[in-house]
């Protein structure tokens, strides 16, 4: 063991650098861009003799970004993802890295990391010594905020049909969007935990990697006009369950039950609810169970992201509406939906797509104004439609009224970007992460769009690049990437490239393109950039 920081020898400093891009290549931290910034930063630290000014202040400014007001007591983002880069670190040596030579730890405790040579167990390093390793526990439960974090995990299909899937996850997803409409709890995002789907996954890998000390699974079994659910809530912590019941029912009875799943979970958490919330809890905005099985049938379709699927899922909600015409949820479903095939350039008709999303963004608010989705679809619909002012306000409003809705700060981060506010996007965008730690594609673009704005284009770059690796087909993601290559010193060869990948994926991008801006500096410096890389785009949108 080499007592002193920073004493390593050249070949040693090499090794640790070649395991470093091993784990950041690897499929665990391809698809993780703020975890692959987290551990870059705190090994070349450590490598530079720094560690131990290392702390959660500092890595909060140089890795996410916050400003010199940045409290990490107040705001928990680098001691949870903290939590997660343990998490991920043990899963890829257990796992891809099993018989990789050097390891990689993040100790609990600290930021400073500790390599350890593994043929012959011999410490190449350690920050701290092994006893205080030991006693602080490199692994352990994930740090945890005053509000408890809870995950709500896919529900299991104990129905005989495997087609009946689309209706135990529709049970799960209306629990999820019951409870992080409450301000007393931290719920983490759908995208996230149906990751764990059909996995053997222990609940302690899976609240290290959410960062959620609460773990709620259950199973639906579906028969004729019987259902029956059963539910239980998990304190990972102590390994107790804090409750557990089975609802063995009529079909009919299915939204009583899961307003039930949802109270005895708010009991046993000691959760305080406001008068609002208590009035919302358990709100289904329908009583026609074939209504809602019809907007179950749309929402499964429309997570398949294909154009076949898409256009179902529009099919099912429109029949979703004409059993019941006030059902605000299937509106606001419908606008996201139709506001999708503008934004993917499926039609890229105003008047086919956007214009008409705003219009069943409005008509799911005019039947429920309290219903989140509703203003964050109207926001993002009137993005597009370049009614910037409306548009902030009501993505402002959908995060009001659900502060754990990961799809509204998403949808907020780009409103603020487009707006030209790339500081307050960054904090959007980060929020929207932290519950939803294996988000989509769409905030990888979310994020380079604030960098983007703010004129860093090294990381703006970077985002966008990462994106198209992850789909190759997603068409914002090339067409800035073109703009900040064209935009950058010496990167003129790369620009014309990308401009050439464009048009060969989306030949008559040109004339359809839409400006995701409304500030009219940034428009004209998207210009620039797409001008020097050779891209001529209509200015007429």
């Amino acid at each position: 063991m080499l007592e002193s920081k920073g004493n390593w020898t050249p070949e040693e400093t090499g090794r640790i650098r070649e395991q470093l891009q091993r784990l950041l290549q690897s499929e665990l931290f391809d698809h993780s861009d703020r975890h692959s910034r987290f551990l870059r930063y705190v090994v070349e630290e450590t490598l530079a003799g720094r560690a131990d000014r290392l702390n959660g202040f500092l890595v909060g400014v140089e890795v996410f970004d916050r400003d010199e007001s940045f409290d990490p007591a107040v705001d928990s983002i680098v001691r949870v993802e903290a939590g997660r880069l343990r998490a991920k670190l043990r899963e890829y040596y257990t796992g891809p890295g099993l018989t990789d030579p050097v390891e990689i730890q993040l100790p609990k405790g600290g930021y400073a990391v500790r390599f350890t040579k593994r043929e012959a167990e011999r410490t190449l390093t350690a920050v701290q010594t092994d006893a205080a390793v030991s006693a602080s526990g490199a692994y352990g439960p994930p740090p945890m905020d005053e509000a408890p974090t809870v995950a709500v995990l896919p529900f299991d299909n104990l129905s005989t049909d495997p087609e009946q899937e689309y209706f135990s996850d529709g049970i799960t997803e209306d629990i999820i969007t019951d409870l992080s409409r409450l301000s007393g709890l931290h719920v983490i995002s759908r995208h996230s935990t149906f990751v764990y789907k059909g996995r053997a996954v222990s609940t302690r890998e899976i609240s290290e990697e959410l960062g959620a000390r609460y773990i709620i699974e259950g199973s639906v079994r579906k028969a004729g006009d019987r259902i029956r659910i059963s539910a239980q809530l998990i304190d990972v912590m102590t390994d107790s369950h804090l409750w557990a019941q089975r609802f063995d029912r009529e079909l009919h009875d299915v939204f009583t039950i899961q307003a039930g799943v949802s109270r005895k979970i708010v009991d046993a958490l000691k959760v305080k609810l406001t008068a609002q919330e208590e009035a919302r809890l358990g709100h289904k905005g329908t009583e026609n169970i074939e209504a809602h099985d019809y907007l179950l049938r749309a929402l499964e379709q429309y997570y398949l992201f294909t154009a076949d699927a898409v256009d179902n899922a529009i099919a099912y909600l429109a029949k979703a509406i004409e059993l019941d015409p006030n059902y605000a949820e299937a509106y606001a479903w419908q606008s996201r939906i139709t506001t999708y095939n503008f934004t993917i350039s499926k039609n890229p008709s105003l008047e086919e797509t956007v214009i008409p999303a705003i219009a069943l963004a409005r008509r799911a608010i005019e039947l429920d104004e309290l219903l989140p989705m509703g203003h964050a679809n109207l926001g993002w619909a009137l993005m597009w439609y370049k009614e910037i002012d409306e548009a902030l306000e009501e993505v402002q409003r959908a995060v009001d009224l659900d502060p754990n809705y990961a799809d509204a700060l998403l949808r907020q981060s780009m409103v603020l970007s487009s707006a030209g506010k790339g500081q307050e996007a960054l904090a959007s965008i980060d929020k929207a992460i932290s519950l939803d730690p294996h988000y989509v594609i769409t905030y990888t673009f979310a994020l380079g769009l604030a960098y983007y704005v703010l004129g860093q284009y090294d990381k703006a770059l970077q985002h966008f690049e990462r994106g198209i690796q992850r789909n190759p087909q997603f068409l914002p993601n090339h067409f800035l990437k073109t703009s900040v290559l064209g935009l950058m010193e010496n990167r003129q060869e790369e620009a014309r490239a990308a401009c050439k990948r464009l048009r060969e994926l989306h030949p008559e991008y040109a004339s359809t393109y839409t400006s995701i801006f409304n500030d009219q500096a940034l428009t004209e410096r998207l210009l620039e950039g797409l001008h020097r890389a050779g891209f001529q785009p209509s200015t007429g949108k």
